[in-house]
């Protein structure tokens, strides 16, 4: 059983949403990568490898050993394997952080990504 706690977070409104949504963490090790596009560049900045620590409707923890400078504007593309398929989300970093010598990365989904039958399918196998 995986565990759960719930996540308070913000719509894309001005105002505050304080729906719960809740985090799962990944008990077996999913490798991932990351591609990323700067919307302020208009282009393909670099490639993360890692793996995803919990995922949510909100978003995800990427962690990685690279350490890539990057703006909050940056958008980026998940790639990872699910139960033999591959899965493409798209999100925003937010916050990265360094923890013994690995970054932390968030990631917030977009509001396509939220709606995704393919994260609704993962997050209900982990449930």
């Amino acid at each position: 059983m995986n565990e759960q706690r719930p996540v308070y977070g913000t719509s894309s409104s001005s105002t505050t949403d304080r729906r719960a949504h809740y985090r799962y963490y990944i008990n077996q090790k999913l490798c991932s990568s990351i591609e990323t596009f700067s919307l302020m560049k208009g282009r393909h900045l670099y490639d993360l490898h890692g793996h995803i620590d919990n995922i949510s409707q909100g978003g995800l923890k990427f962690t990685t050993k690279q350490d890539i400078h990057f703006v909050t504007e940056d958008i980026v593309n998940i790639i990872f394997t699910w139960h033999k398929q591959e899965c493409v989300f798209t999100g925003k970093i937010v916050w990265k952080a360094l923890d013994s010598g690995f970054y932390n990365i968030g990631i917030a989904f977009g509001r396509e990504t939220k709606k995704s039958e393919a994260l609704l399918n993962i997050l209900e196998d982990l449930q």
